[in-house]
């Protein structure tokens, strides 16, 4: 079992490329030290992020990033124990849309090839809202 919390939000306007690019990387580096992984959607100002892991560790970061004001409208989406990892292999999987710069662990995030980046098996919830949130950002 493991814990998963899933939420959306909006990067402040002064917020740059690079400052995602930094978020994402810190954000890989301690999510591997406590065994968390997911994924970190971001496009236009729009954020999507799935985390899992141990419960505890999992609503301490979420608490975390709700007290961080380098963001707003934080939206709780899903908070709840599923029987598996969606993001197994990813200490924090990153794709800044319009970036083209590859990082080593980031995939290319295009509408073409959004939902065969994504890990076979995910759950319907966990498909529906990255679905939804590339719908929507127009991926």
């Amino acid at each position: 079992m493991v814990h998963q919390i899933i939420y959306t939000s909006a990067g402040k306007p002064e917020l740059t490329p690079r400052d995602f690019r930094n978020i994402a990387i810190r954000a890989s580096q301690q999510n591997n030290a406590l065994n968390i992984t997911g994924i970190l959607l971001f496009f236009d100002g729009g954020i999507l992020q799935v985390l899992e892991g141990d419960k505890d560790i999992i609503q301490a970061l979420y608490q975390k990033i709700a007290g961080d004001d380098r963001h707003t409208n934080l939206t709780k989406l899903i908070d709840r124990t599923a029987d598996k990892r969606e993001f197994p292999a990813w200490s924090m999987g990153f794709r800044m849309v319009e970036d083209s710069e590859q990082l080593d662990f980031a995939f290319d995030l295009t509408r073409q090839n959004f939902e065969k980046n994504m890990p076979e098996g995910v759950s319907a919830e966990v498909s529906i809202l990255t679905n939804t949130y590339a719908r929507i950002q127009r991926i």
